[in-house]
């Protein structure tokens, strides 16, 4: 569904640090103060959908002001398509049961806890920060050892052809359907790109977000939030719900 999925470039966040300190140039932390942030936005956000709470949008002017249908929300957090033959499928889960994000770097995936599951609010800023400098670095070390399986890319093939990669891939190994499973029910995939660093201008967003990198992106999830090394950030939206 690449190219046909849109995108959004969003507004940048000028209290970032404008220096791209680093720690032994692995970390960004622009990027992690940012991709944190968005992460506790979307767990507050997330709250108000699963619990009703949500004011709907409403449509013309006073008194005469209609609210318009909800009901698309429960496809926003927890939910991914799936690729069939013919016709795919959507797959939604059940938000009291998972309270995870998904998140990719250099073509690995995490599944990242970001909502406490006792009061449903999200986990401390620190916490996020802390959990997603470790994924940064678990993918690093993993990129020395051998070059990651990059799987995200089969997801902006035909969707014929990818139902039968999926198969396959889902025969590849006895752990690969559960896996699957953990990153179509995470709430959404949350994309830490491994770019240039440089602060992107409209052009060069629009680029990154709807067609760079996609061995880090999977393009099936409803949302995916993409966060440059500056602290850039992208959104994809999966165009058929």
């Amino acid at each position: 569904v690449i190219f046909v999925s849109y995108f959004y470039k969003l507004r940048d966040d000028f209290t970032l640090p404008l220096n791209k300190s680093v720690e032994d140039g692995i970390i960004s932390w622009p990027q992690i103060h940012r991709a944190a942030a968005v992460l506790y936005a979307a767990a507050e956000f997330r709250e108000k959908v699963c619990t009703g709470s949500l004011p709907p949008d409403r449509l013309g002017r006073p008194p005469k002001q209609r609210a318009l249908c909800s009901v698309a929300y429960k496809y926003m957090f927890h939910a991914c398509r799936v690729p069939r033959k013919d016709q795919d499928t959507y797959r939604i889960y059940d938000p009291n049961h998972y309270h995870h994000a998904i998140v990719s770097c250099g073509g690995h995936f995490f599944s990242v806890p970001f909502v406490d599951p006792e009061t449903q609010k999200p986990l401390p800023l620190d916490v996020l920060e802390q959990n997603l400098k470790d994924c940064v670095e678990a993918s690093y070390m993993s990129q020395q050892q051998e070059e990651p399986l990059s799987l995200g890319i089969l997801t902006t093939s035909d969707r014929d052809v990818w139902a039968s990669n999926r198969n396959m891939l889902l025969q590849s190994s006895p752990g690969m359907a559960e896996a699957l499973v953990e990153l179509e029910s995470g709430a959404f995939l949350l994309c830490m790109d491994d770019d240039d660093g440089h602060v992107l201008t409209h052009r060069q967003g629009a680029e990154q977000y709807w067609r760079g990198f996609p061995q880090n992106r999977w393009y099936d999830k409803s949302m995916q939030i993409i966060c440059s090394r500056a602290g850039n950030l992208g959104f994809v939206g999966e165009h058929s719900m």
